[in-house]
């Protein structure tokens, strides 16, 4: 998590925001810690505003790891994601993307089976399982819903409110944790859990960091 800049705070225009609501400085850690995939809450902490403005700019971020820029941090084709995704107007894409969606939209489901309620991970209403018969593919499918969801519940990020289409949720979510993943992955680490902002590899987080500065420059907020 990075909480400090090195410009003087208000000296500069906001050059990531049409509205001048939220100063240059702080839309700047809110930026990074986004590309760390930092906690809402910390990130709140220590740009000095509110969970509700960090989550709305986190909202406002995540819909641009869709565009060409992050392809790199996208799905390998390799992977079962990578492969089911390849063709976005794939009909068979759009069925697994919308019970991917369902089974995700569930929280009941999963909260169930967390806490051992009920002890096989499918339930009995499944849309996955609803869809397909093959056992490892409704495994891998299910895999992609908890890994989804294990990185909104380290964000501290649940339920919004105001998005109505399950499918197009489950796809920006996964989107934006696998980017946030892979660049993780890719980044030298300085101590546990903690990561080298100054490594500017490839796939680093400060090269995609630098991608998203890239694209506010282009299309501020």
């Amino acid at each position: 998590m990075i909480d400090s800049t090195s410009q003087s705070k208000d000296t500069l225009p906001n050059l990531f925001r049409k509205s001048a609501k939220v100063p240059f400085e702080t839309t700047i850690l809110l930026v990074k810690n986004f590309a760390c995939g930092a906690p809402i809450e910390d990130t709140a902490n220590v740009a000095g505003v509110s969970l509700r403005t960090t989550r709305d700019t986190f909202r406002q971020l995540r819909p641009r790891l869709l565009r060409p820029a992050f392809s790199r941090w996208h799905p390998d084709d390799k992977t079962f994601i990578g492969q089911a995704a390849k063709d976005q107007h794939d009909a068979n894409w759009q069925v697994l993307r919308a019970a991917l969606g369902q089974c995700h939209d569930n929280k009941t489901c999963w909260r169930n089976y967390r806490d051992s309620k009920r002890v096989t991970r499918l339930c009995r209403s499944c849309p996955i399982s609803a869809a397909y018969d093959d056992a490892e593919f409704i495994d891998n499918a299910i895999r992609i819903v908890d890994h989804v969801r294990a990185f909104y519940s380290h964000l501290g990020w649940s339920t919004e409110h105001d998005q109505t289409n399950p499918s197009q949720l489950i796809y920006e979510r996964l989107i934006h944790a696998n980017v946030i993943r892979k660049a993780q992955e890719a980044t030298r680490k300085v101590s546990e859990g903690h990561f080298d902002f100054e490594d500017d590899s490839d796939m680093s987080v400060r090269t995609m960091y630098g991608a998203l500065v890239a694209d506010l420059i282009a299309e501020p907020l």
